[in-house]
């Protein structure tokens, strides 16, 4: 497999709001998961789109195809498996890992789309959210390091796709504001790739920008907000539910 490595970028809304894509480690603790989203990638508004996965997730994953599997990926997984000993993730990990099905399908998510390993810098926007502040607030280096890069992900305008409110909880807890709304659209969506598990969809951002009004139009949310005002410290997420 080639790596493929984020180059610098600029803003580009193109059709459906965005060029990128960020997905949070909750799609791959199953086989399952893995084939919704693998569904979902595909799908009309997602195609094309590339994916900016976090460092720590992308390599975790990536050793799992190369049966080189990573300790690091139980510590991934276990933050999106917050109830769980580490003992029983580790025995869920090395069933994944074993399993021909579930290896394959990862196998394909690195060939048919296009992923690439992102890590953000030491800060996120001229507010400076820093990536040591984010970790000492989460008290945990591998989640934090993960949810840093998740909202530097995302402010380069990359949509977030997550299955259950793991996510979306642990962001909140940096401060962020939360803002949930229905969608008819991504019900649809869900309606039409046959996903019954609970699909977000959602976007994190410093300021209110053409990016927060187009992913608002394309999913029916009811979103209003002033151009360039910065919002909170820790920005707002906007996640399309139903």
């Amino acid at each position: 497999m080639i790596e493929k490595t984020l180059e610098p970028v600029h803003s580009k809304l193109e059709y459906g709001g965005t060029s990128f894509i960020t997905i949070d480690p909750s799609p791959f603790i199953s086989k399952a998961r893995l084939e919704d989203l693998l569904k979902v990638l595909s799908s009309e508004q997602f195609k094309g789109k590339s994916i900016l996965l976090p460092t720590l997730l992308y390599d975790s994953l990536d050793s799992v195809v190369k049966r080189k599997a990573r300790k690091e990926v139980v510590e991934v997984f276990r933050g999106w498996l917050p109830f769980y000993s580490k003992e029983h993730v580790e025995l869920i990990f090395k069933s994944l890992s074993k399993d021909e099905e579930y290896v394959k399908m990862l196998e394909r998510f690195f060939k048919e789309f296009n992923v690439r390993r992102f890590r953000g810098a030491e800060k996120i926007g001229r507010e400076s959210i820093y990536l040591d502040e984010v970790k000492e607030k989460l008290r945990n280096s591998t989640i934090g390091q993960m949810i840093f890069d998740i909202l530097a992900a995302s402010d380069r305008e990359a949509w977030i796709i997550s299955f259950g409110n793991r996510t979306i909880n642990l962001v909140e807890r940096l401060g962020t504001t939360i803002q949930t709304h229905s969608s008819q659209v991504k019900n649809e969506i869900k309606k039409n790739l046959r996903i019954r598990r609970n699909l977000k969809i959602a976007i994190w951002t410093l300021r209110a920008t053409t990016f927060v009004s187009a992913f608002a139009r394309l999913f029916g949310l009811p979103i209003s907000l002033p151009p360039e005002i910065t919002i909170t410290q820790f920005g707002i997420m906007i996640v399309a539910d139903g």
